[in-house]
């Protein structure tokens, strides 16, 4: 569940969004402060989105920059279930030598925490 400064980010950021469309106001992303266009960019469903507001805007860039791997852990939260991000991350994690694989296997589906996205 999102933080309450999360939620608040992702609302500000739709607001801009019909804002610029109803109106000729400037809702640039460069007013807006560094910490702001973080919360809002972690609020972005899918690396495309991600990818298309760092490319139009200077000022998400940066922001971006400032916390890649919290922004890009973020949108990767969002557009997956957790339960298949715990898949995925196990796969990276299987050992590449026979002997080893079944003792993995057993701790894996014995212990799903054991795989925690970062």
């Amino acid at each position: 569940m999102p933080s309450p400064q999360a939620e608040l980010a992702c609302s500000l950021f739709t607001q801009l969004i019909f804002q610029r469309q109803e109106s000729p106001v400037d809702t640039s992303f460069e007013k807006l402060a560094p910490e702001l266009l973080s919360m809002i960019l972690q609020c972005v469903d899918s690396p495309l989105d991600l990818h298309h507001l760092i490319s139009a805007s200077p000022s998400c860039f940066r922001a971006y920059l400032n916390s890649p791997k919290l922004i890009l852990s973020s949108i990767i939260k969002n557009a997956f279930e957790s339960e298949n991000i715990q898949h995925a991350v196990a796969i990276l994690r299987v050992p590449t030598t026979n002997g080893q694989t079944s003792s993995f296997l057993d701790k894996y589906f014995n212990s799903p925490t054991s795989f925690d996205f970062p």
